[in-house]
C-alpha cells in the first residue's frame, strides 16, 4: 500500500511491497462484488463480436439467404383468403340490452362477466387518471413540461385522425370495397 502522509519519509521502490498480481485481481473483484463478475464477460463478448464481426455477418447474410431462398422454393402447404364486409346500416355491436333481452341463463353470465371486466377495467384507468392529475410529483418537481414541436405535431395529427374517424368512420370504410378501388383503374 502506497502511504500518503506528509510526515513520512519518501518510500523507494524497492522498500515497497509488491503484491502477486492474481492476489491483487482477486482483492478487486471481492471489493467489487457482483457488478464486476456480470459486467466484464459483457465486455469480454461484445470485444469478440467486434473482433469476429465479418464472420458474423457472413453466417447471418448465409442463413438468411438460405431461408429466403427456402421461402420462395417451398411448396405451399397452407393458403387462406378473407373478406371484410362493413354494413353500415347493420351494424355488429352488441349492447348490453341485447345480451339481457335473450333471456337465458348464459347470456346472463356473459352480461355479469362483462360488466365485473368493465368496472375492474374503469378502476384502473382511474387510477391512472388520478395519478396523473391529483397526485403531487413524486420528486416535488414542479417544472412545466415542454413539448416539442415535433411531437406536439404527431399528437395534434393523431388527435384529429381519431375524432375524424370516430364521428365518420365512412370516409375510411368505403375503401375497403375493392371493386370500387379498382374500377378507376379499368377502363
Amino acid at each position: 500500500m502506497t502511504d500518503y502522509s506528509f510526515d513520512a519519509e519518501p518510500a523507494t521502490p524497492a522498500s515497497q511491497p509488491t503484491p502477486e498480481p492474481a492476489a491483487a485481481h482477486d482483492r478487486l473483484r471481492a471489493d467489487q462484488g457482483d457488478a464486476a463478475d456480470v459486467d466484464a464477460p459483457l465486455l469480454d463478448y461484445v470485444k469478440v463480436l467486434y473482433k469476429r464481426r465479418w464472420t458474423a455477418i457472413a453466417v447471418f447474410a448465409l442463413i438468411l439467404g438460405t431461408v429466403v431462398v427456402y421461402s420462395f422454393t417451398a411448396t405451399p402447404i397452407f393458403a387462406a383468403r378473407t373478406r371484410l364486409l362493413i354494413e353500415a346500416e347493420n351494424q355488429n355491436v352488441v349492447s348490453f340490452k341485447a345480451v339481457l333481452d335473450a333471456g337465458t341463463t348464459s347470456a346472463y353470465v356473459m352480461a355479469g362477466i362483462a360488466a365485473v371486466n368493465t368496472v375492474i377495467a374503469a378502476a384502473y384507468y382511474m387510477r391512472v387518471l388520478r395519478v396523473i392529475w391529483m397526485d403531487d410529483a413524486p420528486d416535488g418537481d414542479v417544472t412545466p413540461i415542454r413539448t416539442p414541436a415535433p411531437i406536439a405535431a404527431a399528437l395534434v395529427m393523431t388527435a384529429f385522425g381519431t375524432i375524424v374517424l370516430g364521428v365518420l368512420p365512412n370516409l375510411v370504410a368505403r375503401f375497403g370495397n375493392l371493386p370500387d378501388l379498382t374500377g378507376a383503374l379499368s377502363p
